[in-house]
């Protein structure tokens, strides 16, 4: 190749930055990536002669080029567009880094989406992307999230691609989704805005996104939606921007048709987090923390709507005080009140009509108080003061019964509460109670009596997974848990005796049981335990990732849905096989993230299961419903397609080194 031959090959490739069509000498073959109408190509070691082809059709002789400097200008230089078409790169060209490099060095910000299309073809699926962050608040003093655009998703057996493409068709950034990468991955799986080059990475192996059929989806103005009632007519759900204090900016609160999805009413309450508090007949809904247009300068409001239509029912205005009001609810109450500003100092105590918002009774009551109610469906008004716990009648305001169980932490009990079933799960009227920072007790609402009780410190906390158990995690160095620590020991225990009944040497929680199988996450891993021993009947296959690389961002709780289990893993919706730990696949179409302070949220209110629909909060700025029965027959054809991870099991891997024993 001479001097003349290389200057009109540059000359003529800055000119049009059209594609490469190449053929090289006898004895050299180079792959490339593919253009749509072709696939991926090998150019054959065969013929002589190299030719370059613009958009005119026109081209320069370009002889004896070597199969380095090829392959060079293949990796920089875009790839072959021989026509409208395209396929989507190969699995070899995605298992290896340079192929990735080289599908990497087409993927840059700014890049049309057309671009996009011709080098990888059609996504398998399109999301709406995460939303962006509000700028200035609007006259109306409230800051609105904007759409992010979409995120476009491609798949290859080992391999998973999130393309970001704005609202204007121009690619914002990309993430590959490896199983094992060779590299320390800078990001989890689980965040919900990975910066826009990095690549992810979590626990478990990759498996197939399975496309489900949605009875309907509902969008949601901010990134996360939570279900937190549901009546025969409507679900309320609440869409939150995930942030807290001062970068909270946005919480929306929706009013759903339950058949078709359709919004029947919205409020937009800015940057608050209301309590929402629907009454026990299922008509109302009250919140706290309500500012409306014509909101008593600025003082927060306690404000009832219609839970059908979403109109104004009526409003209780607090006297001006430099303390908010704060609101409870017990059967046919709302309770209104209002903290003492100093310790040892007055605060009240009002009781309101849930229909007319009329005052029903008012107490003063001496610091330290708090109120123990959770909902409209609790019997009394369940008064802590000092270390007597009082049931107060809601009608009357006169005590029911009395306890003695110490100083209760009244906002410890609600943000730490150790029960969390789903919304759709009725409560019993049972009661956690923490006392101080040494102990829970667990109260029966409608006598007072102590049901349960656990002492506990600093170092370890418990959840309460039905059935009369408790998980209890505990550092063994009785150091304070954190992400770091690593020595971590959980105990099954007896609630009503506290007995241990086994440890294990790892941090097991999201528990649920069934039929005697705990199943749970065990150092970051899906698992089926024996409720009676501990054992391990599966866990999930693992990516083989490092525990540095393969980071678990977050979990919801499972949802049993007939032989399967649904779980909420870092960004993604699983299913695996109930029986034998098969991880099925990716359910598509939803992404979820873990945002401080919402852990109740996402273990009541992501997943939900009832009548024969399962209700699915996101993070992916929607609320979706399916139907189970479908559901399920598509889990069904994809496990019967074999392309799931099998699970390990102890007793397979037994019966496959020792066939001839029996198991």
């Amino acid at each position: 190749m001479n001097d003349s031959d290389i200057d009109e090959f540059a000359l003529h490739y800055a000119l049009t930055n059209d594609p490469v069509i190449a053929g090289v000498e006898p004895q050299t073959s180079t792959s490339f990536l593919p253009s749509r109408a072709s696939g991926p190509q090998r150019i054959p070691a065969s013929g002589a002669g190299f030719s370059a082809i613009g958009r005119s059709g026109a081209g320069a002789a370009l002889r004896r080029l070597s199969a380095a400097l090829l392959a060079a200008a293949l990796l920089f230089a875009p790839i072959a567009q021989a026509s409208a078409g395209a396929e989507p790169p190969s699995v070899s060209d995605v298992n290896s880094e340079k192929g990735r490099a080289a599908i990497d060095a087409r993927l840059k910000p700014g890049a049309g989406e057309q671009s996009v299309l011709s080098l990888l073809g059609e996504p398998f699926s399109i999301t709406k992307a995460p939303m962006v962050w509000p700028s200035d608040p609007g006259k109306d003093g409230l800051h609105r999230w904007t759409d992010g655009g979409e995120e476009w998703r491609y798949e290859w057996p080992d391999a998973h691609l999130l393309v970001y493409i704005s609202e204007k068709g121009k690619l914002t950034g990309r993430n590959w989704i490896l199983p094992n990468p060779s590299s320390k991955p800078e990001s989890s799986g689980g965040e919900l805005r990975p910066q826009p080059y990095e690549i992810l990475s979590g626990p478990l192996k990759l498996t197939p996104s399975i496309k489900p059929e949605l009875d309907w989806r509902a969008n949601i103005d901010v990134d996360y939606a939570y279900l937190e009632y549901a009546n025969d007519d409507m679900l309320l759900v609440r869409g939150d921007d995930g942030g807290f204090s001062g970068f909270h900016m946005s919480s929306v609160i929706y009013g759903l048709d339950r058949v078709s999805g359709k919004t029947l009413w919205k409020r937009d309450v800015g940057w608050n987090f209301p309590a929402l508090l629907p009454d026990s007949t299922g008509e109302s809904l009250t919140f706290d923390n309500y500012q409306p247009n014509d909101g008593i300068n600025g003082e927060p409001l306690l404000y009832q709507i219609g839970l059908s239509d979403g109109k104004p029912l009526w409003r209780y205005e607090p006297s001006a005080a430099r303390q908010g009001v704060l609101v409870a609810a017990a059967q046919g109450t709302v309770v209104a009140y209002r903290k003492a500003e100093k310790y040892g100092g007055l605060g009240t105590v009002a009781a309101l009509d849930s229909k007319t918002g009329q005052v029903k009774w008012k107490q003063q009551v001496r610091e330290p108080f708090g109120l123990l109610n959770e909902g409209a469906d609790d019997p009394y008004v369940l008064l802590a003061q000092g270390t007597t716990l009082r049931a107060l009648n809601p009608d009357t305001g006169k005590a029911v019964w009395s306890a003695e169980i110490g100083r209760a932490d009244a906002v410890g009990s609600a943000v730490l509460n150790p029960a969390n079933l789903p919304v759709a799960e009725k409560s019993p009227p049972e009661r956690w109670v923490k006392i101080g920072g040494e102990s829970w007790k667990k109260i029966d609402l409608l006598s007072g009596k102590t049901l349960a009780g656990y002492a506990i410190n600093d170092s370890a906390s418990f959840e309460d997974i039905g059935g009369g158990y408790l998980l209890v995690r505990q550092s063994k160095d009785d150091k304070k848990p954190s992400s770091q620590t690593t020595k971590i020991q959980t105990s099954l225990v007896e609630a009503s005796s506290g007995r241990e009944l086994w440890t294990l040497p790892a941090e097991v929680g999201y528990g649920r049981i069934e039929n005697g199988t705990l199943y749970a996450i065990v150092d970051r891993i899906p698992s089926a335990l024996s409720l009676d021993s501990g054992h391990t009947i599966w866990k999930a296959a693992e990516s083989g990732a490092d525990s540095g690389t393969a980071k678990l961002d977050g979990a919801g709780s499972f949802a049993i849905l007939g032989g399967y289990l649904l779980l909420p893993y870092n960004r993604d919706l699983l299913a695996f096989d109930k029986a034998t730990g098969e991880q099925i696949g990716r359910i598509d179409g939803f992404r979820f993230g873990y945002p401080e302070t919402h852990d109740r949220l996402v273990q009541r209110s992501l997943l939900n299961i009832q009548h024969g629909k399962l209700y699915v909060g996101s993070a992916s700025g929607s609320f979706a419903v399916l139907d189970t029965t479908k559901l399920e027959q598509t889990l069904d054809e994809a496990k019967a397609s074999g392309r799931g991870a099998p699970a390990y099991s102890p007793q397979r891997e037994a019966a496959r080194w020792y066939p001839n024993q029996p198991y």
